[in-house]
């Protein structure tokens, strides 16, 4: 299940193995085992543990769509800050 360089399913982000300091691979059960998931191959994805924990018992469509609010609040945060050099604020 790791690969060379392994990421995380859900947000992309660069993991390590357990035996490596650093942001450590978890398994994440895709469909949670609470909403009829299964322990099994099919339904194991490696997660970072921030990805792992705030996902909870939530379908991959709900998780998914968080991710996307989440990252759209980002991108508008980090617009709207002001240019280093001239301190004005871009549309």
């Amino acid at each position: 299940m790791y690969a060379r360089n392994p990421v995380c399913h859900w947000c992309g982000c660069r993991v390590r193995s357990e035996r490596k300091k650093g942001n450590r691979a978890t398994l994440d059960h895709v469909y949670p085992v609470s909403l009829g998931g299964t322990h099994t191959a099919d339904n194991f994805v490696l997660s970072c543990p921030g990805c792992n924990i705030n996902k909870g018992n939530r379908e991959p469509s709900e998780w998914l769509r968080y991710l996307e609010s989440v990252a759209l609040q980002l991108r508008s945060a980090l617009m709207l800050q002001p240019d280093p050099i001239t301190k004005a604020v871009h549309p």
